[in-house]
């Protein structure tokens, strides 16, 4: 029951730090509808590529399929968090820019209510929004010009509780039911000849809304090998949200209002499918997802550019030397290596925005084995120049923990 608490009021604190903000993303991709969406995955899995689909929960917590966490051992009580540090450079036909932050990544704990029913609870960045665009115009008339300032910020957070249930042995089937809360803030500043007065329009979009997914993990055991096949779906679904606008000049505030918003963010269907294959005693793991968001039929407020659906294509691989205790440490460290590719919802002036990267991380084991502590890098692109576009390189540096513990243990001091 202690841990509980303690979980339950770091939870409080991170929620805290996520309402007040943090700059979380630079792209400027994220300026449609929710922005970026964050499905990498947990600490490990994003260290393999982003898969997780057909991954159990052994030793660790897979938040990608809530079937996985009908692999928690009986009795035990794990705990993660992790952070990722990022770099990006933004790059166009004539010019470069860089942006860097460090955020918390996610915040989770695991436990059982009976050998048929686990569950994690936790919580996690669900999308990101940061932009800062720039435009010039002439005054009708005139040789004048004036510029006009558009950005962007906020983040979505969600809260989940993951149930999986264990019907027959290999089999688990999960449900995840999430809340999602936050709010994006969009502002549009005209800045005029210094004979007229500055304007400036903001827009701060409140969302809160339920949202329940759905995942399952069957697994063959071979005489070395353990297959897992997985499968996640999620319905599509329009989002609760309201709006605040404000029009303010150089001098004062013209109009401030609230309204219900006749257009609403909305979540795509999305479904998954997923291979594992893993040694008996899991010095050897390799993963393959595949995911498909129908985007198409979600509606934006921008015209310039449209959603299509996305396709994203993630393989991961993970070695452990040797795994008991007996071994030497360096030989017991976890070696993983992934690499995705996602065709992603964004299509600008006929040019789909393509998406790439490769993982290289590490696992060091901690307190007899029983924990861990992973930290990885990433690499990537997203974008390109054609057509007046950006192309965005980033580098990612993730830092997560896993501590595991049994429940209703009483240590004994000789």
């Amino acid at each position: 029951m202690k841990k509980l608490f303690i979980f339950l009021f770091l939870l409080g604190m991170v929620s805290r730090g996520l309402l007040e903000g943090q700059p979380s993303t630079g792209s400027l991709y994220s300026a449609m509808g929710l922005g970026t969406i964050d499905g990498n995955g947990s600490g490990k899995t994003r260290l393999l590529g982003g898969t997780g689909i057909a991954l159990p929960s052994v030793g660790y917590l897979n938040n990608s399929n809530p079937a996985s966490f009908g692999a928690i051992e009986d009795l035990k009580f794990m705990f993660e968090a992790g952070f990722e540090g990022q770099s990006t450079t933004y790059t166009t036909s004539d010019l470069q820019q860089q942006f860097s932050s460090t955020n918390f990544n996610y915040l989770a704990m695991g436990f059982q209510f009976n050998t048929y029913w686990k569950s994690s609870i936790g919580l996690k960045p669900f999308s990101h929004v940061g932009y800062n665009i720039t435009t010039s115009k002439y005054i009708e008339g005139t040789t004048q010009t004036y510029d006009t300032y558009f950005t962007g910020s906020g983040d979505v957070t969600q809260l989940y509780w993951s149930h999986a249930f264990v019907p027959i042995n290999n089999l688990s089937l999960g449900i995840n039911v999430s809340y999602l809360f936050g709010s994006i803030q969009q502002e549009e500043s005209v800045i005029p000849p210094v004979t007229y007065k500055e304007e400036v329009l903001t827009r701060t979009k409140y969302v809160k809304s339920f949202y329940t997914d759905f995942g399952v993990q069957y697994t063959f055991e071979r005489e070395k090998m353990n297959v897992t096949l997985g499968a996640i779906y999620g319905p599509g679904k329009q989002l609760g949200s309201k709006s605040e606008f404000s029009l303010t000049n150089s001098y004062d505030t013209i109009r401030t209002e609230t309204v219900e918003d006749a257009t609403k963010y909305s979540l795509p269907q999305k479904a998954g499918a997923g291979i594992s294959v893993r040694s008996k005693n899991n010095n050897f793991v390799l993963s393959l997802d595949y995911r498909w968001e129908d985007w198409e039929n979600v509606k934006l407020e921008r015209m310039d550019a449209y959603l299509k659906n996305s396709n994203r294509y993630s393989l991961g691989m993970e070695l452990v030397p040797q795994k008991t205790l007996n071994d030497p440490y360096l030989r017991r460290i976890r070696y993983m290596l992934g690499a995705y590719y996602n065709d992603s919802n964004i299509k600008y002036k006929g040019t789909a925005i393509q998406e790439m990267g490769m993982n290289l991380g590490f696992g060091l084991p901690l307190r007899g084995g029983t924990s861990s502590l992973y930290f990885g890098f990433e690499g990537g692109q997203k974008g390109s120049t054609n057509l007046g576009l950006v192309r965005e390189n980033f580098y990612k540096f993730n830092v997560s923990f896993t501590l595991s513990d049994t429940w209703f243990q009483k240590h004994k001091f000789k």
